[in-house]
């Protein structure tokens, strides 16, 4: 007796033997695993993007992309156009399901690579750090509040504590030691 299962995006049928059999699902499910959580869901339906209109994504394809994928999404960073740009797991999370929610409509389905992923999630993290940017800018040239008056609050709190000397005690020390440097 076969054990099917439904893929809750495709509706598509399935024997779980069968995929347990299947040496690329294998791997796929082991590659799956090192994914964070929160972007495993959007990782299947943004996979939804390269079936081919008439039959299923087969495994090896499936298995393909997410080799491609995979070690991005956990080291939470992506190479786009020679630059290296930090994508959390909710960016990925986020323009893997706009993708899918809303493509645009020169996107041509099914798609063959992810460039038009990375190229969202770029200028994603290119936004993000120019605003980064543009704060510690403004923190360089604006002057932090209360550090004119901390010198002078500490020079106060000096000339309080420091006890008055007996006049003419500063000139005698300077005197006592003259006159041990000549002996």
């Amino acid at each position: 007796m076969a054990l099917y299962l439904s893929c809750p995006e495709c509706a598509a049928k399935f024997d779980l033997g069968q995929a347990m059999e299947d040496a690329d699902a294998r791997r796929l499910m082991d590659l799956i695993k090192d994914i964070q959580p929160l972007v495993i869901r959007p990782y299947f339906r943004y996979l939804k993007l390269f079936k081919p209109q008439k039959q299923g994504l087969r495994w090896s394809k499936m298995l393909t992309l997410t080799k491609e994928l995979a070690p991005m999404i956990k080291d939470a960073q992506i190479k786009h156009n020679h630059a290296m740009y930090a994508v959390p797991p909710t960016a990925w999370a986020e323009a893997m399901n706009d993708l899918v929610d809303n493509p645009p409509a020169t996107l041509k389905l099914p798609l063959k690579g992810h460039g038009y992923l990375l190229s969202i999630l770029a200028a994603k993290a290119e936004k993000v750090a120019a605003k980064e940017e543009r704060k510690t800018e403004e923190r360089k040239q604006r002057p932090r509040e209360g550090v004119e008056q901390q010198p002078n609050q500490v020079s106060n709190v000096i000339k309080k504590a420091k006890p008055k000397m007996p006049e003419g005690f500063l000139r005698k020390a300077v005197y006592d030691n003259k006159n041990n440097q000549e002996e």
